[in-house]
């Protein structure tokens, strides 16, 4: 019989193992640190008491919302989910893997976010045709709902105003504002995200994306909000929001040469960016994001950064009123396929595309079509360059470094560049690793400043010269004018870089352009 055998405090035993140790240390086996304890499944509200063979154990739980230890090793089972439980002894550990199980029934593949929800864990809830669960796919809050999504999950986040960090650490999950059919760059739709309008998602908050295939569409976000990624992640939309003035922590300093990763330390506001993506700079590379159908308004600050992009879709997007850059891409490791298409830049400081690159293979592709570039680069607030980094102006379009380590080629097409002191940077530096090739083809722009620039194009700074920068800028089938009516010829001073045999076909006024756009 077990009871041959007594422990010190119970008179019984769990299982045969626990039976089996105690009987060993009677005969005289050396002790050991064990934990016993009789199920690995529990259902929601159950209890179960872990039996460790020494005193003095420290218990945590891996998940508290799916279930707690207290210190005495009495586990109480939460919510439906994977838990470990750690008992530690000085230096050793032993972890007791545990598997909560649901009482109810619910569907894992939505979510409700009502903060007018009401009722016990478990009631059925009817919104919009679908039944939600409270407690288990319905919550008040968009914290709480986060802190129990499920990967794949689809979530209707109804009227919030949402003033909490809220974390994203679930795959696969989708954010569904109350807006999310809505274009904010659609004059009948706009006014529904703003912060007058009394029916729509606000987020006053940091968010951060810290799991792939997230999707985050119709909100507004104003207050203390941003979006911030802290290590490598894939496949992010941000699609068809509205962001107008946030006001967030920001660095001393909105540009520098060098990169502003976050080393992975999401208390920090280290970085630039309304969307923040940085990581470590070595190995975190933002892979596939796309950014469309957003507007963003009053940001003193750059709107998005990424670090180590690979791939990106930027289209349709309003940048109205920024302080630093409207859309940096940074680091060294930057390649793939770049579309940057439809979007209206208005009003920026420093830059409107910003690409700081060295590249590897396979090379880079960087479309830049049917975009407008509205006062942009000019630097009216005066910001201070550091007289050491030379290789970049203030502009509608600034590329660097292209392309020391891989291919480049640069499409830019159908672009307004309006009162810009200077539309385009184009700094290639290619000419001593001639084994990679560079293209840039400059067609169907129209380039109209009241007063003539200094320069359209530069590609030269500091000690560069025709050797190492060489003229490989094709411009033709574009309007340079004074006005949409007033054309003017462009000398080769202000078209740094352009190939020999540009503008054969420049249009005379700005509505023939348009009318022969592809």
């Amino acid at each position: 019989m077990y009871t041959n055998v007594r422990r010190d405090v119970d008179a019984y035993f769990l299982n045969e193992a626990e039976f089996d140790y105690y009987r060993g240390v009677q005969l005289g086996a050396a002790e050991e640190f064990k934990v016993y304890y009789d199920a690995n499944e529990l259902y929601e509200g159950e209890t179960l008491q872990l039996r460790a063979t020494k005193d003095g154990v420290a218990y945590a739980s891996s998940a508290a919302a799916v279930a707690t230890v207290d210190a005495a090793g009495l586990v109480t089972a939460v919510a439906a989910g994977d838990v470990n439980i750690t008992a530690t002894l000085g230096t050793d550990e032993v972890v007791v893997a545990l598997k909560v199980l649901s009482l109810v029934e619910w569907d894992k593949t939505i979510g409700l976010v009502l903060p007018t929800l009401a009722g016990e864990k478990g009631d059925p809830v009817g919104f919009n045709t679908k039944t939600y669960h409270v407690g288990y796919n319905a919550f008040k809050s968009l914290k709480e709902m986060m802190d129990n999504a499920q990967e794949n999950q689809v979530i209707n986040v109804q009227n919030i105003r949402s003033e909490e960090v809220v974390e994203i650490k679930t795959n696969g999950v989708t954010l569904n504002g109350i807006n999310y059919n809505r274009n904010p760059n659609d004059p009948a739709d706009r006014f529904e995200f703003s912060f007058a309008a009394t029916d729509n998602s606000q987020i006053k908050e940091q968010i951060h994306v810290l799991a792939d295939n997230v999707t985050i569409k119709g909100f507004s976000f104003g207050g203390a909000a941003r979006v911030q990624f802290f290590k490598q992640q894939e496949n992010f939309v941000f699609e068809n929001n509205y962001v107008e003035n946030p006001v967030y922590t920001k660095p001393e300093k909105l540009y520098k040469e060098t990169w502003f990763g976050t080393n992975e330390n999401a208390e920090e506001n280290s970085g630039v960016g309304f969307i923040h993506g940085g990581g470590n700079a070595v190995d975190h590379k933002m892979i596939n994001f796309s950014i469309k159908n957003n507007y963003f308004k009053n940001i003193a600050d750059t709107v998005v950064y990424l670090c180590m992009p690979v791939g990106l879709e930027f289209h349709n997007n309003e940048l109205d009123t920024y302080d630093g850059v409207g859309l940096w891409l940074d680091w060294g490791s930057l390649y793939g396929t770049f579309n940057i298409k439809g979007n209206t830049f208005k009003n920026g400081e420093l830059f409107g595309f910003y690409c700081r690159g060295y590249g590897s293979a396979p090379g880079s592709t960087i479309n830049i079509e049917n975009n407008v570039f509205d006062n942009v680069g000019n630097n009216g607030k005066g910001y201070t360059f550091d007289p050491a980094l030379t290789r970049v102006s203030p502009s509608a379009i600034a590329v660097r470094n292209y392309k020391e380590s891989g291919d480049a080629t640069f499409k830019i097409q159908g672009n307004d560049f309006l009162g810009c002191a200077m539309a385009l940077s184009m700094r290639n530096n290619y000419a001593s690793t001639i084994t990679f090739t560079y293209s840039s083809e400059v067609k169907y722009n129209a380039f109209i400043n009241t007063a003539a620039p200094e320069f359209y194009q530069r590609t030269r700074y500091a000690a560069d010269t025709e050797a190492t920068n060489p003229n490989d800028t094709l411009f033709d089938y574009n309007f340079f004018g004074s006005s949409e009516t007033v054309k003017v010829e462009p000398t080769a001073a202000q078209l740094q870089g352009a190939k020999d045999g540009s503008n054969a076909n420049n249009f005379d006024t700005y509505a023939a352009l348009v009318a022969a756009r592809p």
